[in-house]
């Protein structure tokens, strides 16, 4: 197996979340994104198992 790579130098890293009842750990991960508090991240795909969310 390959070794990990890191990002580039202020790249940001591609951040996942696999989503399911309400979103309140989804919307927790966004606002940490959006106050800096996870730096240079960006959420970049949900999935979820609620049609509706």
């Amino acid at each position: 197996m390959a070794p990990a790579q890191r990002p580039a130098p202020g790249a940001k890293s591609r951040i996942a979340v696999l989503a399911s009842g309400s979103g309140s750990n989804l919307q927790a991960i966004i606002d940490a994104v959006t106050d800096g508090s996870i730096p240079h991240a960006e959420v970049c795909v949900v999935v979820s198992n609620r049609r509706a969310a």
